[in-house]
């Protein structure tokens, strides 16, 4: 969250430390409908569209087939800002981190 003075920074700051807030989180949260919208509910590999009536603002309906990737790993300081997510299938999301398909299952 960006903030616009040091006032509401430190808040910002208070905020996280007292409620345990993790910043990419709540990111994620406020980008992930953002991102499907951008991305046409389509996969960005392999074109595979969905209906978007499946997703809400926060959660999907089970049988949604997108997901929202982050092009450059968490791992690796990725943040979840929309410009570094992308929209992908379940599918296609598997190949590119093959060891989430033993944990969906």
């Amino acid at each position: 969250m960006k903030c616009s003075n040091s006032r509401e920074k430190f808040w910002w700051d208070e905020a996280k430390r007292i409620y345990k807030i993790d910043e990419d989180k709540v990111l994620m949260m406020t980008n992930y409908h953002k991102v499907l919208e951008r991305d046409g509910f389509t996969c960005q590999i392999c074109g595979k569209k969905d209906d978007p009536s499946k997703y809400k603002e926060l959660g999907k309906a089970k049988n949604a087939i997108l997901e929202v990737h982050h092009i450059k790993p968490k791992k690796d300081r990725g943040r979840s800002e929309i410009d570094n997510l992308i929209t992908l299938c379940r599918d296609c999301h598997a190949k590119v981190h093959p060891w989430l398909t033993d944990k969906k299952q």
